[in-house]
């Protein structure tokens, strides 16, 4: 099944298409996000809670952030945890790879703020080129669904996402 999974992703993704796909799990949220990690062409916004889980950190994900960065010095990534944890974060993989592109990665974290759905339950997303996205809306068990090519969609998460990192007072992630 996840071979199969992962086919329909990277068809999606490589081909661009405007068509909504839902992920049940971990896995399937590592797959999703590495390919809108390769299929980026810009940049790349993420809210999560602190890329501490192996979503953030297996081998393929990070290779694929490497490659997004080292390809071209304009591209960037912002992100805004919503629960950081300072020492556990600076240990990871992930971190390492961000520490290599500081002047492409910007990392904020909310102190009490925290973004949510309109039923009052967190949410995780990314969104990358004002065309690709992938929501979570169950962050626990890693549920979401997304699409690579939904300009309506990916530009109102952006919005979102520049409204929330320009909360003054957000603590500054230093790498």
């Amino acid at each position: 099944m996840d071979d199969n999974y992962e086919q329909m992703i990277m068809e999606l993704a490589k081909g661009k298409k405007n068509e909504r796909f839902y992920n049940n799990d971990t896995k399937h949220a590592e797959i999703v996000l590495r390919e809108l990690m390769k299929n980026a062409d810009q940049y790349v916004y993420i809210v999560c809670s602190n890329m501490l889980t192996n979503v953030s950190n297996n081998k393929e994900y990070i290779d694929a952030v490497d490659n997004f960065l080292a390809t071209d010095e304009g591209r960037t990534i912002k992100i805004i945890f919503t629960d950081y944890k300072d020492n556990s974060f600076k240990k990871t993989k992930i971190f390492n790879v961000f520490s290599k592109h500081k002047e492409q990665v910007s990392i904020k974290a909310l102190r009490k703020e925290k973004i949510r759905r309109s039923d009052g339950e967190p949410i995780n997303f990314t969104v990358a080129d004002d065309r690709s996205y992938r929501m979570e809306i169950d962050v626990k068990n890693k549920i979401g669904f997304g699409n690579f090519n939904n300009r309506n969609e990916a530009l109102v998460l952006k919005d979102n996402f520049e409204r929330f990192y320009e909360i003054p007072n957000l603590q500054i992630v230093n790498l």
